[in-house]
């Protein structure tokens, strides 16, 4: 074969390899457990086990938890293997498994019963661990309301907090805060992990409601299957959760005496969002007990600036803010091309309350900024716009620029949150003029977009910045992308 062929069959061979997507990894049951000894225990001679819990629990029935997991003082299922509680060596902790499983089936197998496997091979399969199919369950403001009603506001039935005096745990009545914030990754102490303390407490009330005849869910598909949660009846009317709380406030950053203050609808950002962990992940504190302006280790060492103005993460103000614009079409349509901030009016676009020193008694707003009108047409503001770059293939395009800015007004006007940020400025003409200053009129495009792409700058030749702005908005709004859409051909009438 000569040199040339086998170069062009390499390429070939490169570009199919190119185009093949490596396989999904494989979705587990959520009911799909994998068994494995503490790794701090040692080095485990065989490979984990994959356990399904669904296929236990219907073979057993869901009241006989016992024979597996201990219980605690109320007769709760502990989550942990019966028998693990203190293990000392990777001996002891296999010992402690066989001690319940492998009997379990040779007693079954003696007793002429279907059961499971006993031998090694059986149960240690050398395999690939599937993908996780758990989806982590959050209780949303629904769910949380009809776990209010059911424990009769009753709140010291799940939150509770540890009193040093009386040396026990005592009911948490107006300190209620989210489990992550005392129960962690891992056992401490009496301390359980989240994981323990939420099975422990969630999964033993059920079981122990089921007694008369209303519980919620006790199977793992119960709570960690999604489709399973979406089918779970909401409530039409979610009553506030109070802790306290302010409606409105004005938010300033502590030893910073220069920037203005920054409104916040607490009561508002209350109703769009789902739970409180949305934005308080970890403790129900105000965002500046943990980060710091330096950043401080209690919050992980992300500073404050950090926290509100991340543009990647969601539990930030701008991170979530830019989510929502890109998830939602209308708002996408701008957004998915303009930078995720305007310099020079970014930072004017939140902080525009008062000094921090006369944040205190300031009144604060609630009402939405009202909108800006249209102009009348004329040549500034011209009711049509010809673009003529291609005329020599296609007819010029004939853009319905007092339409498409009326719609753009439209979008923003039906969308509180765009009301709230845009409202008082002539935002329809960011949608294209993306770089002209707000509420002026902005140059033509050619005046920044020649005839070459600016070398070293993300700055397209005229036609491509034609095509990427406009073509761009249309895929997204679901709008006419072929050429003869906005342009006849030379030969044909408009």
């Amino acid at each position: 074969m000569s040199r040339r062929c086998t170069l062009w069959f390499t390429v070939l061979l490169a570009a199919s390899l190119a185009c093949e997507k490596p396989a999904p990894p494989r979705q587990a049951d959520p009911a799909l457990v994998v068994l494995e000894l503490p790794p701090d225990l040692g080095a485990a001679e065989r490979p984990a086990v994959l356990f399904d819990h669904a296929r236990h629990t219907a073979a057993l029935g869901m009241q006989h938890c016992t024979p597996c997991h201990s219980a605690d003082h109320r007769g709760r299922p502990l989550p942990r293997l019966a028998g693990t509680d203190d293990l000392e060596d990777i001996d002891a902790a296999r010992e402690a498994y066989h001690a319940v499983c492998l009997d379990c089936h040779e007693r079954r197998l003696s007793d002429g019963e279907r059961s499971g496997p006993v031998t090694c091979g059986e149960c240690h399969l050398r395999q690939a661990l599937p993908a996780s199919g758990r989806s982590p369950i959050h209780l949303d403001r629904s769910l949380h309301a009809r776990h209010v009603i059911a424990e009769q506001d009753r709140c010291e039935s799940c939150h509770h907090v540890y009193s040093e005096k009386a040396r026990k745990l005592v009911s948490g009545k107006g300190r209620e805060s989210a489990c992550a914030d005392c129960h962690g990754t891992r056992d401490v102490d009496r301390v359980p992990s989240l994981r323990n303390a939420v099975h422990l407490s969630c999964v033993g009330c059920h079981l122990e409601r089921a007694g008369f005849g209303e519980s919620g869910p006790v199977r793992c598909a119960g709570c960690h299957d999604a489709e399973t949660r979406k089918a779970i009846e909401r409530l039409s009317e979610i009553p506030r959760l109070m802790r306290g709380q302010p409606d409105l406030i004005w938010i300033q950053a502590r030893g910073d005496a220069t920037a203005r203050a920054v409104y916040f609808d607490h009561e508002r950002h209350e109703s769009v969002s789902d739970r409180c962990s949305v934005c308080h992940h970890q403790t129900l504190k105000p965002c500046g007990e943990c980060h710091t302006l330096l950043g401080d280790p209690g919050g992980n060492g992300v500073t404050l600036s950090q926290a509100h103005h991340s543009t990647t993460s969601e539990r930030s103000c701008i991170g979530c803010h830019r989510a929502r614009a890109m998830s939602d079409s209308d708002c996408a349509s701008c957004h998915h091309l303009l930078p995720s901030s305007r310099a020079g009016t970014a930072c004017r676009v939140c902080h525009r309350g008062p000094s921090p020193v006369d944040a205190a008694g300031a009144p604060r707003p609630r009402e939405l900024p009202q909108l800006p009108e249209l102009p009348e047409s004329s040549d500034r503001f011209p009711e049509e716009v010809v673009i003529e770059s291609l005329a020599d293939r296609y007819r010029p395009a004939r853009v319905p620029h007092r339409d498409v800015a009326a719609f753009y007004l439209d979008l923003v006007g039906g969308s509180r949150l765009a009301r709230r940020f845009h409202g008082a400025t002539p935002v329809p003409c960011q949608a294209c003029h993306h770089h002209s200053p707000v509420g002026e009129r902005p140059p033509p495009c050619s005046s920044c977009h020649g005839p070459e792409a600016g070398a070293g700058q993300d700055k397209p030749r005229l036609e491509a910045a034609y095509h990427r702005q406009c073509i761009g908005c249309h895929q997204v709004l679901g709008a006419g992308t072929g050429c003869t859409d906005c342009h006849a051909k030379a030969a044909e009438k408009p």
